[in-house]
């Protein structure tokens, strides 16, 4: 897989760098529109204020701290490079805020880790009428977004980052927080448990971990806490930039810059609008299906009239799955350039993944698999298999998804619920990270729900 190649800032970008002091800065932009090549320009640029401000006042010896907390691979391994090519005195560590907080939680191998309720075997006696799943997911929002010891907040607090459907009204929360969410707290101190919510907001408390430098692409997923952790590791003379886009945010966490720490004025907040990433037929067929999603106002709609460049529509084929995957790596045998150009198959889990790993291991395409890990592939091959969750913050020349079906894109058919939201999105997401062509694909008679909400006109129709 090609490395990430030198980053140059376009005028666009340009504009966020005439303020060199510390200071926190919000970086909203989408889709395309070069939220990481800032990332790392700002961390360049934070660096050298550093080592400026050290050689003025004598005091070179003392080491620059950076941070950054991000979930793409690419960023992660370019940033690695770049602390390289800076030299000796800058400590830059680069990695997620679950490991970093993990590795600095007491005695954790002593404890049992669970990644949240769902995964603790505690039992809820009452639903309180809900689904179960959704039960879940709430109680992870309640210990995502407020700190261990003001859960009460939770009772009156406006549900950022939730759909408005199902209601969630007072005594409903009161039932939730006092009949599963205080119980399951003391739970899980009996039982020497910690969840993930647990471990990322120790550092706020029990630390004292500062940073010059930190850097949080993909704000949008974090939880309120895990921003606090972030907050807590700046001094008055850092610099904290956090890139978001809530347009591109595929977990339902919620927050409020105030309710996190930071202070965010016209002086310090940068948006990016335009689109260098995707050809125009691309940009259109993601938009298809932001236009079912309200934007807040750390969202960015995409501009697809800005795409430097117009390609070929994007495609959907009907037919059996596995037509489909000949369909598909017959068309990447004929038509892209493997030696130049990267493609990526797309899935919502691994276990779906199978039938396909076997075709192209037959077909001789060597391929590798990015779900979790930790680097970019160095083996040499192109292609690679992702989840859609681990793609997010990723682009290639070539997306396709495979197996499309309701049962694959799962939502709850009312248009305001958190389920129904949280998969336009990940579908828009999935789609919006591939620069050249997408290819989408579902069995005959089985065509997903959220498919019909495509204007036919934006692309290709191919029956198997």
């Amino acid at each position: 897989m090609r490395p990430l190649g030198k980053i140059e800032p376009t005028h666009e970008q340009r504009q966020l760098f005439t303020t060199p002091h510390p200071m926190n800065r919000v970086i909203r932009g989408a889709a395309g529109s070069g939220k990481t090549t800032v990332a790392l320009l700002m961390l360049r640029l934070a660096i050298a204020f550093h080592k400026m401000s050290r050689k003025r006042n004598r005091n070179e010896g003392k080491p620059i701290k950076a941070l950054v907390f991000t979930f793409n691979t690419t960023l992660s391994s370019y940033v690695r490079q770049l602390a390289e090519e800076i030299g000796q005195g800058i400590d830059i560590e680069v990695q997620t805020l679950a490991k970093y907080c993990r590795n600095k939680y007491p005695n954790i191998q002593s404890l049992k880790l669970v990644h949240n309720i769902q995964y603790s075997q505690y039992q809820i006696q009452d639903s309180y009428g809900l689904e179960i799943d959704y039960l879940y997911s709430e109680v992870d929002y309640i210990l995502g977004r407020f700190p261990e010891d003001n859960l009460s907040n939770y009772l009156d607090a406006t549900r950022v980052g939730r759909g408005t459907k199902p209601r969630i009204d007072r005594a409903l929360r009161e039932k939730i927080l006092n009949g599963i969410v205080l119980p399951y707290q003391a739970y899980k101190k009996t039982n020497n448990i910690v969840d993930w919510n647990d471990i990322n907001q120790y550092p706020i408390n029990n630390l004292d971990d500062k940073f010059d430098i930190i850097i949080a692409d993909e704000t949008q997923d974090f939880s309120a806490n895990e921003l606090r952790t972030i907050v807590s590791m700046l001094h008055e003379q850092s610099h904290g930039t956090f890139v978001i886009d809530t347009v591109q945010k595929i977990y339902n966490r919620g927050f409020t810059w105030k309710e996190v720490g930071l202070e965010i004025r016209p002086q310090n907040s940068f948006r990016l609008e335009k689109n260098y990433r995707n050809t125009l037929e691309i940009a259109k067929l993601g938009y298809q299906l932001l236009k079912q999603v309200g934007i807040d106002a750390d969202g960015t709609a995409p501009d697809f009239d800005s795409c430097p460049i117009s390609g070929e529509l994007p495609k959907v084929i009907c037919g059996l799955f596995r037509q489909q995957v000949s369909f598909s790596i017959k068309l990447i045998k004929e038509t892209i350039d493997l030696e130049r150009e990267t493609v990526c198959f797309l899935s919502r889990s691994q276990k779906t993944q199978g039938f396909l790993k076997e075709a192209l291991r037959k077909s001789g395409v060597h391929f590798a698999d990015l779900t979790k890990s930790p680097e970019w592939p160095e083996i040499n091959t192109n292609v690679v298999l992702s989840t859609m969750h681990s793609a997010k913050g990723l682009e290639f020349d070539h997306v396709i998804l495979l197996g499309l079906s309701d049962e694959f894109l799962r939502y709850e058919e009312d248009r305001e619920s958190d389920s129904y939201l949280t998969t336009c999105k990940l579908l828009t997401v999935s789609i919006t990270r591939a620069k050249k062509s997408v290819m989408l694909g579902y069995k005959s008679g089985d065509k997903p729900k959220l498919l019909e909400l495509i204007d036919s006109n934006t692309y290709e129709y191919v029956e198997l």
